[in-house]
Formats: structure tokens, C-alpha cells, sequence
């Protein structure tokens, strides 16, 4: 039996100042909280990026970038959102919830949660 994903939410954003409201909105709209959900990618330029979304968000550190981030595994110019979600897809077991995010070029944001079939 091969495993599989479901995206439940994906929303993108480009207003600077709801910057971390995004992921909220995601989570809302699925009418899910942070605890729901098993893991956090969170795309990481660079270290103090993720740091400040888990302080702001309240999130379980033991649940964002538990299999290393952007500045250890590489940081694909255009394709971080694809290694993000991937990596989440491949770590999630079944019936988990997964969210990964990145910041797009100009102040944006996107995001995506998922669950795992």
C-alpha cells in the first residue's frame, strides 16, 4: 500500500503585515489548532526566521523542523516550498496533520497544511 497526501488548506499572502496571521489563517480554516498538527516545516533563510515564527505562533519547538532546516539540508533557490512540503509528506504518519511554510521574494508568505492519508 503506497501512502499519500491530502492538501487541506493552502493560502498565500503578500501584505507585510500579517506576517505571521498566514498560518494562522490556514489552521483556522481548516478548523484546526497548532496542537492538531504533528510537525512544522518552516522554511528557514536563516536561523532566526524560524525562532521568531515559534515565539510568535506559540509553537511546540519539538514539532518544527524536527529533520533540520533549511540552513542544514540546503535552501533551493525556487524550489524551497517543494522541498519543505515534501520532506513533511515523507516524516507525517498516517492521519497526522502537517504545516509547512516559506516566505516568497518581495515580503510574501505561503503556506500549506496537509494530512496524511
Amino acid at each position: 500500500m503506497q501512502s499519500a497526501t491530502a492538501a487541506l488548506q493552502v493560502f498565500a499572502i503578500a501584505v507585510q503585515t500579517t506576517l505571521f496571521r498566514w498560518r494562522r489563517y490556514v489552521l483556522k480554516e481548516a478548523g484546526l489548532t497548532a496542537e492538531d498538527v504533528s510537525m512544522f516545516e518552516i522554511n528557514e533563510p536563516f536561523s532566526s526566521a524560524v525562532l521568531c515564527n515559534m515565539e510568535h505562533l506559540n509553537l511546540d519547538h519539538s514539532k518544527v523542523n524536527v529533520h533540520g532546516g533549511s540552513v542544514s539540508l540546503g535552501h533551493p533557490i525556487g524550489a524551497s516550498g517543494a522541498r519543505i512540503t515534501g520532506r513533511l509528506a515523507l516524516h507525517l504518519k498516517q492521519g497526522q496533520y502537517g504545516l509547512a511554510a516559506a516566505c516568497n521574494g518581495g515580503g510574501g508568505g505561503s503556506a500549506i497544511l496537509i494530512e496524511k492519508l
